[in-house]
């Protein structure tokens, strides 16, 4: 049975940290390819563990390692990909402090003016300063796509046909049922009133 969880194990991190870093998903520029990363580390989550992660809890959960496990990320590094910078969280100037950047997604740093002159503008703009904001959403709330769940949703959509199809069948069914009891109960009508004066008729003669 399939679960949607935001809680990773540690046998989920080793693989999320193994991948992120033989993919080169930090030092990747490309939007498509960084989604294209996230879709398979997903793919491979939900392959091996039976768990879908969304990729928003991916992108937070490398972010989170990055900060808080460096170690743990360069001893996976030595093995794998030696000589290979150690993926670090950036960090930004911030007018009360210097704050920890959650690297969200690469359109993000191309949206923005850049992390060395950040403006009040960019800082209090809402949803409709930034065109791509709502398509970021849309994709990181996505749920990670693999072909079990495309088969599913195939099956969903012809059991909704199926059931929109009966529908329309059963409707025409009971206006043909209806028309032909409309048209008995008349010729029945008919023919009993056509016996009823023949037997008056009858009754009447001497």
């Amino acid at each position: 049975m399939k679960m949607v969880s935001s809680n990773f194990k540690e046998v989920e991190e080793d693989l999320l940290i193994t991948r992120m870093l033989e993919m080169k998903y930090d030092t990747t520029r490309s939007r498509v390819d960084k989604q294209r990363i996230l879709r398979r580390i997903g793919y491979e989550l939900y392959r091996d563990h039976n768990v879908t992660h969304k990729r928003m809890a991916i992108i937070k959960k490398w972010s989170d390692l990055k900060r808080r496990h460096q170690e743990r990320i360069t001893e996976i590094r030595n093995k794998i990909c030696p000589g290979d910078p150690v993926p670090s969280v950036r960090r930004r100037p911030s007018k009360k402090a210097v704050v920890v950047e959650e690297e969200v997604s690469e359109e993000e740093e191309q949206e923005q003016a850049g992390p060395s002159a950040p403006t009040p503008q960019h800082e209090d703009a809402g949803p409709s300063d930034h065109p791509g904001s709502h398509e970021e959403n849309e994709e990181e709330e996505e749920l990670v796509t693999t072909p079990r769940q495309e088969v599913i949703k195939d099956m969903k959509k012809k059991i909704i046909l199926l059931q929109r199809e009966h529908s329309r069948r059963m409707r025409a069914l009971q206006l043909k049922i209806s028309q032909e009891m409309k048209a008995m109960e008349e010729w029945h009508q008919k023919a009993i009133t056509e016996l009823i004066n023949q037997h008056d008729v009858l009754k009447a003669l001497p």
